[in-house]
């Protein structure tokens, strides 16, 4: 696993009317303030490709469909550095990724439906590095 990265499992509340979770973002490291919940939808069999951010921590978490999700340390100072990390994520195993600064990240959705994923930031307007997924700099083949 990449240096920093935080996996946290969520429990369902099953009802009759349904199931609800709940995300409490106050318990995660990094994370000092809410500030921007961003909502992403990516088709089935297509690629969200490599973002990175240099001076926060990100929370993700796919609750519709099922995503391949990667991680790459882009951290040269990391004991990890160059490490890849993939994940099969979505709605029957719901997971809250904790994404430090500087470590790249894509997606590829494997449902036979629109994925939906879920992004807490703690600021309003981040900026992201962006590399196209076929991209040389990452040794990783979708």
């Amino acid at each position: 696993m990449i240096e920093g990265v935080e996996i946290t499992p969520l429990q369902f509340e099953y009802m009759e009317s349904g199931r609800e979770f709940d995300l409490l973002l106050s318990k995660f490291k990094g994370l000092k303030k809410f500030e921007c919940l961003n909502f992403t939808t990516t088709h089935p069999q297509e690629i969200h490709s490599w973002r990175v951010y240099a001076d926060l921590t990100k929370l993700m978490i796919c609750f519709i469909g099922t995503i391949k999700l990667v991680l790459f340390d882009g951290r040269r100072d990391s004991e990890t550095f160059g490490e890849l990390t993939e994940a099969m994520v979505g709605e029957h195993q719901l997971q809250v990724f904790s994404i430090p600064n500087d470590v790249y990240h894509g997606w590829k959705c494997l449902s036979d439906r629109t994925a939906w994923v879920m992004q807490a930031y703690s600021k309003t307007n981040p900026k992201a590095g962006r590399l196209p997924f076929n991209t040389d700099l990452i040794p990783y083949c979708w």
